[in-house]
């Protein structure tokens, strides 16, 4: 399908899409953001995009009780509280009469029904706005393999059209999602967070086995796979930690590079706004790390690595 024509209408739920500059290369990339993650993450920056339907933020500092929202609700989600307003998530059903009622933007609604018809549209519209095509179109999110034929639609249409794609995974579905976008992807970032089984299960509530499973499976039919490790301190971040990833990565040879990743402080206002709980304190995702011993450990091994910081997408 070429930009413009239309093609098998399928649709999703997904937070955005942003273009952004790459200084390094000169260029930029288009990056997608599914809804719907399944695992968790403790030090998620996107909390926004774990639920797989839309959802409402609500930011308090930004409301002044004027009541608009509380009239245009036609499910008594919303209640006056005194000096304040009391927002039933559980009686909400994304309407979205309270967003376009608030005058402030305390109310922001956190996800877009959209068909894969509109996406390729406005991949068109930046493309042409910028003047060349993006380095890449990067699917993140969330997980976007839990929306599979959505993407599968949105990456044929991509190749028919000569883009590079990019899809950003964490491994925990079933590999049968990924055959079918394989012959699409030119890259998958594969986001593995401990080969340890016991730490693994700590920090997302998951096991790893299908995480583990599938990267190998994977590593049979792929074009290519960047292993993305997010350094938690004092976590995975341990020389003998990434000695393991050394190993494991040296029998996959479609591997051609490891992303050590840090983060920026976890987005606290971001829970709240979605009326969930604070996350825990007890992990460290500071950039105190000696990157370069963790760094060396991986190229003794002629193993390309590189330090970035994940790319979050743009905060309320």
């Amino acid at each position: 399908m070429k930009m413009g024509e239309k093609m098998a209408n399928s649709l999703g739920c997904i937070l955005d899409i942003q273009s952004i500059q790459d200084k390094k290369e000169n260029n930029y990339k288009i990056y997608i953001y599914f809804k719907g993650c399944n695992i968790k993450c403790y030090w998620c920056e996107l909390p926004e995009a774990v639920n797989l339907k839309k959802e409402i933020q609500y930011i308090t500092a930004k409301c002044d009780n004027c009541e608009k929202c509380i009239y245009v609700c036609p499910q008594n989600a919303l209640l006056k509280n005194g000096n304040s307003v009391i927002f039933s998530r559980d009686l909400c059903v994304q309407c979205g009469n309270c967003v376009e009622a608030c005058d402030r933007q305390a109310r922001i609604m956190a996800g877009t029904n959209i068909s894969a018809d509109e996406i390729i549209e406005e991949i068109s519209f930046m493309q042409k706005k910028m003047g060349k095509p993006p380095s890449s179109i990067v699917l993140t999110g969330g997980e976007p393999l839990l929306q599979d034929t959505f993407i599968k639609d949105i990456l044929s249409a991509c190749k028919e059209n000569n883009l590079h794609t990019t899809v950003v995974t964490s491994g925990n579905v079933a590999f049968n999602k990924y055959i079918g976008i394989v012959p699409f992807t030119d890259v998958f970032y594969y986001s593995i967070k401990s080969l340890d089984k016991k730490k693994h299960k700590k920090i997302t509530d998951f096991s790893n086995n299908k995480v583990l499973n599938n990267i190998k499976q994977l590593n049979e039919i792929a074009n290519d796979i960047v292993l993305s490790i997010p350094l938690l301190k004092e976590v995975n971040d341990q020389k003998e930690e990434i000695e393991e990833i050394r190993d494991f990565v040296k029998g996959l040879k479609k591997i051609s590079a490891v992303e050590l990743q840090i983060f920026n402080t976890i987005p606290v206002e971001k829970y709240q706004a979605l009326g969930l709980e604070k996350p825990t304190d007890s992990l460290d995702i500071s950039m105190d790390i000696d990157f370069s011993q963790l760094v060396a450990v991986l190229e003794e091994a002629n193993i390309k690595t590189r330090v970035t910081k994940g790319i979050a997408r743009l905060s309320i």
